[in-house]
């Protein structure tokens, strides 16, 4: 469906971006893991040759999340995560850098930067001590790494510093972490989106009835359990309000066995304690069944997703010097190292897995047929971008990654001709589950040169509607409505809006083949200001290159108040009046229309 030929105007914009560098020198610096010496420092720069984890290497500059070395005589840049020593303290200074933009801002695409929000949240649990009944107690130091990389995680989501708590050592008891998840509860408001990280030992445990499997628990400093279902009690508070709680766990739930029975493993966070002691795992091995015990517990299935250690034999793996493999390379590919594989514009949950699986330490590395271990599994809602508008590397259609479980191009086509209805996928999959949207399109086909296009939309919520047509070309977004001769967009609970309205009709124009329409009601306006260069008669437009994309998820997710004081004030200072004109959340539903 064409509205109209347009041109779009390119949109310059520019951002600073503080890089803070110093120099060491050293040959303390250890490789704790393998990595490939780069020639500069970018995830796609020419590879000058592997260092092996242990190789000792001499430190020579840092700069952005990247420390320059030499090794063997050879000079090149490795990410500072990949590195432990002395001089390698220097290199974690750099790590924290490399998320940053001025100001604690951080640059997303479009030239649009994210800034730190009230509205979301973080808590971090670090358990770096456990004993079980009868049992000294066990350490794990890599824990202290992953705190450190949890915070770098909850920065690049944008969430500010006084709303992170970090729960560790002493208060790590299963009383502190309960109270610690009720404090959270408390805190959080409608809209807000939440980070809960873990990293210390799981054990086994048997769920709650109906299914009486066994599966994953975490473990508290004093040696006790939090099954899935108990943790899932304790976050149903957050279900009711939150827009979007993602859960981050380093911990195993299985060790080597020895007579049958599973023992301690000093590399693997997993700890048998005697409350476990009938549990019989799978035959697979054992994952936290967190999402499974959220949806019985009552939560929106769009609103939550886990992301923890793969069953295998990374599960939970601690390096002392470094942290939890998982962490390190989840975190590495959430500050920046995945890859926008269905080129939609902003990088989800899914794709933050396929980036973690990619770099598995390779067991028998060098052998015939040898793959990477599964390092990163997830459930729930893998659509999730928890960085919106924030782009990755960018597949290209003969070598990209698809997302996990997605469905590769039919033949004929490429990931690219994938990419703008992908880009409306992902806003889908953003939306909060609590508001329940409803589209129709009456009829869904249309004849050319003679139909129109009529839509029926009701929510649950009050709110602001936005609508969206991506045409049959796939050349361009239109923003259908609200546009220039109708701007009363809003919408009660309940009501059923017909659109387009009587006086600003849509006829099929072609060319033919499917139009996508997305349908957005928001809790808080949007900030369409950006749009206003760029016209097709009465409606706004984006061009659906990659900027486009990026732009229009960072636009329908975003409140159009969201720099403003009253948002951006965190912790004691955040204005509750406030929280409706500031949230993010929204609902939202999409229908597709044929043309013939």
């Amino acid at each position: 469906m064409s509205v109209a030929s347009f041109r779009l105007a390119v949109i310059a914009a520019t951002a600073c971006i503080a890089l803070w560098a110093a120099a060491a020198t050293g040959a303390d610096t250890m490789m704790t893991r393998a990595a490939d010496l780069r020639a500069d420092r970018y995830v796609d720069s020419a590879a000058i040759r592997r260092i092996d984890i242990g190789t000792r290497v001499e430190l020579l500059k840092t700069d952005a999340g990247w420390v320059q070395l030499r090794v063997d005589g050879a000079t090149g840049w490795v990410r500072a995560t990949s590195l432990a020593g002395d001089s390698a303290a220097v290199a974690s200074l750099a790590r924290l850098e490399s998320g940053r933009g001025a100001s604690n801002n951080i640059v997303v695409a479009a030239g649009i930067r994210r800034i730190p929000k009230a509205s979301r949240l973080a808590l971090i649990i670090g358990v770096e001590s456990a004993g079980g009944e009868g049992q000294p107690p066990q350490r794990w130091p890599g824990v202290a790494h992953d705190i450190e990389s949890a915070r770098l995680m909850a920065q690049r989501m944008g969430i500010p510093e006084d709303n992170v708590e970090i729960v560790r050592g002493s208060d790590a008891g299963l009383r502190g972490i309960e109270d610690a998840l009720d404090r959270l509860a408390q805190r959080v408001q409608p809209g807000d989106q939440v980070l809960v990280y873990f990293s210390g030992p799981g054990t086994l445990s048997l769920s709650e009835p109906p299914s009486a499997a066994c599966g994953g628990a975490w473990v508290s400093t004093d040696g006790r359990s939090l099954s899935a279902g108990a943790l899932a009690a304790r976050l149903k508070p957050l279900f009711t309000n939150a827009d979007k709680v993602m859960v981050v766990s380093d911990a195993a739930y299985s060790a080597p066995a020895a007579g049958g029975r599973p023992t301690p493993n000093p590399a693997k966070k997993f700890l048998p304690i005697a409350a476990a002691s009938s549990c019989v795992p799978p035959v697979e091995g054992a994952a936290m069944p967190l999402v499974d015990a959220a949806y019985r517990a009552g939560a929106p299935t769009s609103n939550l997703v886990h992301v923890q250690s793969a069953v295998g034999a990374l599960q939970g793996l601690d390096q002392a010097l470094a942290g939890g493999i998982f962490t390190q390379t989840f975190a590495d590919c959430l500050m920046g190292d995945a890859t926008d594989a269905d080129r939609s514009g902003s990088i989800t949950v899914a794709e933050l897995a396929a980036c973690t699986n990619r770099r598995g330490i390779v067991p028998g590395a060098g052998t015939a047929g040898a793959k990477p271990e599964a390092v990163a599994m997830v459930t729930g809602n893998a659509g999730f971008s928890p960085t919106p508008g924030v782009t990755g590397t960018v597949a290209t259609p003969a070598s990209g990654d698809l997302n996990a479980g997605a469905t590769p191009p039919a033949s004929g086509t490429s990931a690219i001709a994938q990419s703008p209805r992908a880009a409306l996928d992902d806003v889908l999959a953003q939306r909060d589950g609590r508001v329940r949207v409803e589209l129709t399109a009456t009829p869904s086909t249309l004849q050319i040169g003679k139909d129109f296009l009529d839509l029926r939309l009701t929510s649950s919520h009050a709110g602001v509607v936005y609508v969206i047509l991506l045409g049959s070309d796939e050349k361009s977004f239109y923003l259908l409505f609200p546009n220039d001769l109708d701007r009363n967009n809003r919408i009660a609970a309940g009501e059923t809006l017909q659109l387009p309205r009587l006086h600003w009709r849509v006829q099929s124009q072609g060319p033919p083949g499917r139009n996508v329409v997305l349908a957005v009601v928001a809790e808080s306006e949007r900030d369409l200001k950006p749009l206003d260069g760029n016209k097709s008669g009465p409606f706004s437009t984006l061009l659906t290159d990659t900027q486009g994309r990026a732009q229009l998820q960072w636009l329908l997710g975003r409140s159009s108040e969201a720099d403003t004081e009253r948002c951006l004030a965190a912790g004691s200072k955040r204005n509750l009046a406030a929280i409706r004109v500031c949230s993010d959340a929204f609902g939202a539903a999409r229908v597709d229309v044929m043309e013939r």
